[in-house]
């Protein structure tokens, strides 16, 4: 639905999805920039119809101008709310990812992101963000494979403490051992001593 209908018709169906996946600011953020651009689509409409009005050359060319100007201001604006969104949306949606199910699913999800996404010639922003979503994508993956489940977000190898307290000696243990060693000590000197 498009979003100025379910702005003027009062249908929250937009506000509580955003809000709910994205929060408060980032709704606020994206109902101001689609209010701009609403506002950039009326005034490219009002300059169309003024060019059909038109009988004089000079100022239809005028008005041709500023048509292009409008049109490239409303796709500029268009691509900065979409990158937004799929900025947003995809970052957070993968920082819950946990396991290799959710991975996949979320690798299918955002691959098949770029049949519904608007692009012009020279739009690279989903291109280059999938390639560097990716390169984060094997890094989890090879996370999961080789130990299992993420746990608390952390792609740190576990930490298991295998380290082995050595068992303290009490000090009357340890006085009992050296006396031990060196009662064999006395002993060996007794023996060698009567030898010679």
């Amino acid at each position: 639905m498009p979003y100025f209908i379910v702005h003027y018709c009062g249908d929250d169906i937009f506000k509580d999805t955003v809000d709910s996946k994205f929060g408060k600011k980032s709704y606020n953020t994206i109902r101001d920039a689609l209010d701009i651009l609403m506002q950039k689509e009326a005034t490219l409409n009002m300059l169309t119809n003024r060019l059909q009005e038109e009988n004089s050359q000079r100022k239809a060319k005028k008005i041709n101008q500023e048509i292009e100007k409008s049109k490239n201001s409303i796709a500029d604006l268009f691509l900065k709310i979409q990158n937004y969104i799929i900025e947003k949306g995809f970052n957070q949606e993968f920082e819950q990812v946990k396991n290799m199910d959710d991975l996949l699913k979320f690798k299918k999800r955002l691959y098949k992101f770029k049949d519904v996404i608007g692009y012009t010639v020279d739009y690279n922003f989903y291109n280059d963000f999938y390639i560097q979503t990716m390169s984060e994508f094997e890094k989890k993956k090879d996370y999961i494979e080789q130990y299992g489940e993420i746990v608390d977000g952390n792609l740190e190898k576990p930490r298991l403490d295998l380290t082995v307290a050595e068992p303290k000696m009490s000090l009357i243990k340890r006085i009992m051992i050296k006396i031990g060693i060196l009662a064999k000590a006395e002993k060996q000197n007794i023996v060698e001593n009567e030898q010679k």
